[in-house]
């Protein structure tokens, strides 16, 4: 079962979602709740201040990366430490090494030896594994589209997938693959069975997070989602600031009814 509560800054939408919680965990139930992770201290705290210690105790609370790593930890993950930014730098000097070596480069020749486009590249890919598009994707683009569009992702999808490459060879990992990985390792142990799940404080989600959510709607008992989303202004005005909850709305009516 899914549900959505939504409202704005002056409704009581989380003093509503926080007494779901709180009577979830009384009545005995598995009770995990998800934050991001940069408010996770806040938010438990409330938390605590709204339940009381032998109650709150009595649940979990994680961010998505948190989670990740309980999951991997439990389950066992296939791959290795995290990569850090300066690791990511040097794996992405790999990776246009490599294309330099095929002497196919479509597009990007003049740019490839500037060190502010390794930091753009960085940047876009994380941008396209946010959203689950994969180096694939992009070579399927770029051979539908024609012109300098096309010579710009046929580059970039290369570039895409020597980097993962790469990233795989130095047995590294980092936050979005820690995730993608923790997404299968809890489908296949199941982890979310039997839990009743609560999400709240996001506007939206990555591909991979989505996915982790699609897992709590398939095997917990239940997932409620709150969102900061003004529905009067939503009704009232074309221009509204909440377009993107809007749509991370939708995505999740679309996971109740998948």
């Amino acid at each position: 079962m899914v549900s959505i509560i939504s409202g704005g800054e002056n409704t009581n939408r989380e003093d509503i979602f926080i007494e779901k919680v709180k009577l979830s965990a009384q009545s005995g139930a598995k009770v995990l709740v998800i934050m991001p992770d940069q408010f996770s201290f806040e938010y438990d705290r409330k938390l605590y201040k709204a339940m009381g210690a032998k109650l709150f105790n009595s649940i979990e609370t994680a961010g998505f990366n948190r989670l990740s790593e309980k999951i991997a930890n439990m389950y066992g993950s296939s791959q290795g430490e995290n990569a850090s930014d300066n690791a990511k730098i040097i794996l992405m000097y790999k990776a246009i090494k490599r294309l330099k070596e095929t002497r196919d480069i479509k597009f990007y020749k003049k740019s490839l030896d500037k060190g502010s486009f390794i930091s753009q590249l960085n940047k876009l890919i994380s941008q396209f594994r946010e959203s689950g598009v994969t180096p694939e994707t992009l070579q399927i683009a770029a051979e539908k589209l024609s012109g300098s569009v096309a010579l710009k992702l046929f580059d970039i999808s290369r570039l895409y997938s020597f980097y993962m490459d790469e990233l795989k060879k130095a047995d590294m990992k980092d936050s979005l693959s820690a995730i993608a990985e923790s997404v299968r390792l809890a489908d296949k142990n199941k982890f979310f069975e039997g839990k009743n799940v609560f999400v709240t404080a996001f506007n939206n989600f990555t591909y991979d997070e989505k996915k982790m959510l699609e897992l709590c709607v398939m095997q917990g008992v239940g997932l409620t989602v709150s969102l900061l989303c003004d529905n009067e202004c939503v009704k009232s005005f074309h221009g509204h600031p909440f377009a993107t909850t809007v749509k991370t709305e939708q995505e999740i009516v679309d996971l109740a009814k998948a």
